[in-house]
């Protein structure tokens, strides 16, 4: 059972961010609702986390850690805090472009809950489900896991040579006009095979493109 909640009978949560948009995001959301407090509050501009941020917070009064970083910084956030204050759970909120192999990767290294959903009904929900110890990944991540997985059992037959040919070229930071140029084709048909290639793979940037396939060659 849980057992560190403020005496007015709130979770206190330690909200960890990395810029000063965040900041106001997250700590409105958390303190509109009515059973949550901010116990704590960090910019985390640089990683590893100085020994100072440790030094921030009385630990032993906090229940959940809120992350809300971009996924390139996430991993090691969730891993040195996972190592540091174990007996802390912590929930992941993603800020940036994420793949299925970020679900497996952060939960490995120790969130017990993860969202890239902005919305604070939802953000608050997988703070409670962290402090309860009843961790999950929100609907709509585990269903675009679930549909990038199911793209790649099925690439093969889906994207032709060319397409592969792009997302290779995509994925090593070309641009669509060089893409065309190197391929022989028009700057019109690689937007259109592109554009294939993110509806196939359920994605939208050309971050989750490159991670994407980054992770089909591993």
């Amino acid at each position: 059972m849980a057992t560190h909640l403020e005496n007015s009978g709130r979770i206190s949560v330690a909200s960890l961010v990395s810029n000063e948009v965040e900041e106001e995001g997250l700590l409105a959301i958390i303190r509109q609702s009515q059973d949550m407090n901010v116990g704590c509050h960090a910019i985390i501009s640089r990683l590893p986390p100085t020994p100072s941020l440790f030094q921030l917070c009385d630990w032993s009064q906090i229940g959940v850690i809120a992350m809300m970083l971009p996924a390139s910084i996430m991993e090691d956030a969730v891993t040195t805090f996972a190592q540091e204050l174990p007996h802390i759970p912590l929930t992941a909120i993603i800020t940036s472009p994420w793949t299925g192999a970020d679900i497996v990767r952060l939960l490995k290294e120790g969130a017990q809950a993860l969202t890239a959903s902005m919305r604070a009904p939802v953000i608050l929900n997988m703070i409670r489900l962290t402090y309860y110890h009843a961790g999950a990944v929100d609907i709509d991540m585990s269903q675009r896991a679930i549909r990038a997985r199911m793209a790649f059992a099925r690439h093969e037959p889906a994207l032709n040579p060319l397409d592969r040919r792009i997302w290779s070229l995509l994925a090593q930071g070309y641009s669509n006009l060089q893409i065309a140029t190197m391929l022989g084709i028009s700057l019109s048909r690689t937007k259109h095979r592109i554009k294939h290639i993110f509806r196939y793979l359920d994605i939208h940037h050309r971050a989750e493109a490159i991670k994407l396939f980054d992770d089909s060659r591993h």
